[in-house]
Order: C-alpha cells, then structure tokens, then sequence
C-alpha cells in the first residue's frame, strides 16, 4: 500500500529501501510492458522511455543503491560472531 510522505519519512531506514525497490519494481514493470508493445509493432514516445531511465538512474544507482553501499552492507557484513555476515 502506498504511504504518503510523513508516513515514509518516519519509517524505519529498511522500510524506506524496501520502499523503495518496490519503486524500482514498478518502473521495470513498465519498461517491460513498453517493450511488449514495441515488439508488437507498437510505438512509445522515446521521451518516455528516457524519463523512466532517468528515474532509474537517479533513484538506483546514484540514491538507493548508495544507501546500501554506506550504511545497509557494512552493518550486514558485521554480521553476528555465532551466525556470520551474509
């Protein structure tokens, strides 16, 4: 279910990741269904489908996957002494 903005803001950090992959999710989802049709004859204004990319990268590779990198992995890879680091 989607949250609005206060709700997200004073989520835990990993609701606000999981939040987010489900973001990314949804914009893969799209670009999958613009290729169906594509391949299907179809056409999609290349405005679109660069949009979407730029979403992409802005929100992946540059925000949520830097979160991951700073603070999520280097938590996880502490790990428990009795059950390791994933």
């Amino acid at each position: 279910m989607p949250r609005d903005g206060l709700e997200l803001l004073m989520a835990e950090p990993s609701e606000i990741l999981r939040e987010e992959h489900r973001v990314i999710g949804h914009l893969l989802d799209v670009l999958r269904g613009m290729s169906v049709a594509v391949n299907r004859g179809g056409s999609i204004a290349k405005e679109d489908i660069e949009t979407i990319l730029d979403v992409l990268v802005d929100l992946a590779d540059k925000c949520h996957h830097a979160k991951e990198e700073r603070v999520l992995f280097p938590v996880l890879m502490r790990g428990s002494p009795t059950e390791g680091a994933p």
